[in-house]
């Protein structure tokens, strides 16, 4: 569930990590449409805190 505004989208799900509940923050940083970046974060707390885990940034070849 999520959505986008102003280039950035955020987009969140209910999973388990080391088997307990967490929440799981999709990012997609849009703005500079050369070099996007995608990041994941896991929030143990009902989305009061995050953990940032990964980040991928692409860029095109032109």
């Amino acid at each position: 569930v999520g959505s986008f505004e102003n280039g950035v989208g955020h987009f969140f799900c209910k999973d388990t990590f080391k088997g307990k509940p967490i929440i799981v923050m999709f990012r997609w940083d849009a703005r500079n449409k050369d070099r996007p970046v995608w990041g994941q974060a896991f929030s143990p707390d009902e989305g009061k805190t995050w953990e940032w885990n990964f980040f991928n940034v692409s860029e095109r070849i032109k």
